[in-house]
């Protein structure tokens, strides 16, 4: 048995490029409405879940971080949090150590800095 086109067109005027179903026409357009209950049920399930608040305190220390990413780990696996949310919080946690680093390395210069102009003028560096 040849399958053939479905024989609506588009919302454009060109016509379906799906395989018609048991009668002339595809799965979509067999059932009127069928094309937006897909929409909200797609629109549904990118959706954050409500009620979901999440609250960590701010991160000052490698050690701060290490335990907020454990807890998202723990979260996520248990399923207590969503994976989207999950994998956006550990992204920005993988963006505040390489700051923290970033931070630390100046603090460091910058001491370094000023026992090098102590050293330089003579005096004791304290």
């Amino acid at each position: 048995m040849k399958r053939t086109r479905c024989k609506a067109q588009t919302k454009t005027g060109v016509p379906c490029s799906a395989k018609a179903t048991a009668g002339c026409f595809c799965s979509i357009h067999s059932e009127p409405g069928r094309a937006a209950e897909l929409g909200r049920m797609s629109g549904k399930s990118r959706r954050c879940p409500q009620g979901q608040i999440v609250v960590f305190p701010p991160a000052r220390t490698a050690g701060d971080l290490h335990n907020a990413l454990s807890q998202i780990f723990s979260e996520v696996s248990s399923r207590q949090m969503d994976v989207k949310l999950g994998r956006s919080l550990g992204y920005i946690a993988s963006v505040l150590v390489k700051t923290t680093e970033l931070s630390d390395h100046e603090v460091r210069l910058r001491a370094m800095e000023q026992m090098m102009n102590s050293i330089k003028s003579g005096g004791t560096q304290e």
